[in-house]
């Protein structure tokens, strides 16, 4: 296995920043995944590049 340079990295998860996702709004800790939960409320978050 070839690892891949940090450059090649860093300019991929940067490529992410500002992008957009549902997320189902669920209590507990347990699976968010929409196909469990397919009439919850969701959530719009935006990835900053860290969270």
């Amino acid at each position: 296995m070839d690892d891949e340079p940090l450059s090649e990295w860093a300019e991929r998860r940067d490529a992410k920043i500002g992008r957009l996702r549902a997320v189902p709004i669920v209590s507990g800790d347990g699976p968010r995944a929409w196909h469990l939960h397919p009439d919850a409320p969701r959530a719009i978050e935006r990835w900053n590049g860290h969270a």
